[in-house]
């Protein structure tokens, strides 16, 4: 008896070894970056170094980046870093292939924001190798496209979903049935325009955007607009059609899910987040001129 009690110690050691052999479990390490690190990182081996700033070159203290990929052991592995002052991250990981994400987390208006923030080389994906060391820098930006991704067919209700700024919907509040009004007379141009009224979500000034839809034929029912791009901030919305002989009209609008508010000559357009980091999309109801069909 006392001869079989190392043998099957030893069994289960070797249970024990073996499974964890079979399944590696992904490690998940949180860094500090030294306070010493240079503002301009430089490529170490065996090191994930880079720097994070918004869109105006300004250094973020606090981003949120995550090393994850394989040893050259075949391990399964994540680092979780955080950038210091200077907005500079340096981590330590193992010879393998990495993929290289970042965060930055905000509040603006009394909500809480998330975004993913932009791979200055464009690039995603589990592609760095760690032998000669990562440089990996990263911008906070508030408008443009995403990477990856290429401007495509416009006025698409996807669209919108290509770009770090927000994005609006527009469409006609309809009268009658169908064919009973002109809501826009051939060769007017209907003007919608975003006005900050505070600083934008990266403390930025923002200024005005006005976009511009020229109706080639007459409009006598409703429709679909997609405003894109819009850098994320508080803004006031205001519409106006200009006619074909240079007559400029206002027209009121509303929020369109605001369904028992009044249509006012101007509503306001706050960008509010998703679960998932993305922008809401706005949508915007215009009241169109109600000309008598002929």
């Amino acid at each position: 008896m006392r001869n079989q009690i190392p043998i099957i110690a030893c069994l289960v050691s070797c249970v024990l070894v073996g499974s964890a052999l079979a399944a590696p479990k992904a490690r998940r390490v949180q860094s500090k970056t030294p306070s010493n690190t240079s503002s301009a990182p430089q490529r170490r081996a065996g090191y994930v170094v880079g720097r994070v700033v918004n869109s105006a070159g300004k250094p973020l203290a606090g981003a949120e980046i995550s090393i994850y990929g394989t040893t050259a052991r075949g391990d399964r592995t994540r680092f979780d870093a955080l950038t210091g002052a200077n907005g500079v991250f340096s981590q330590r990981v193992p010879d393998g292939i990495y993929g290289v994400g970042a965060q930055w987390k905000t509040t603006y208006n009394g909500k809480n924001y998330t975004f993913n923030l932009a791979p200055d080389d464009g690039k995603t994906g589990v592609i760095h190798d760690a032998a000669d060391g990562i440089v990996k820098n990263f911008t906070w930006k508030i408008a443009g496209l995403k990477p990856g991704e290429r401007a495509g067919e416009p006025n698409s209700h996807t669209e919108g979903r290509k770009y770090f700024g927000g994005y609006i919907s527009v469409g006609a509040q309809e009268r009658g049935f169908g064919g009973d009004f002109i809501y826009f007379p051939q060769g007017s141009t209907l003007v919608m325009t975003l006005t900050p009224r505070a600083k934008l979500i990266d403390g930025g000034a923002g200024v005005p955007k006005t976009f511009r839809r020229t109706f080639e034929s007459n409009l006598t029912g409703t429709f679909s607009w997609y405003l894109e791009n819009i850098p994320i901030g508080l803004y006031t919305l205001t519409a106006q059609l200009q006619m074909a002989d240079g007559t400029v009209q206002p027209l009121n609008v509303k929020r369109s899910m605001d369904f028992n508010g009044a249509l006012t000559p101007s509503t306001p357009v706050d960008f509010e987040p998703t679960q998932f980091g993305d922008m809401q999309m706005m949508q915007i109801t215009v009241e169109p001129l109600y000309l008598p069909v002929k």
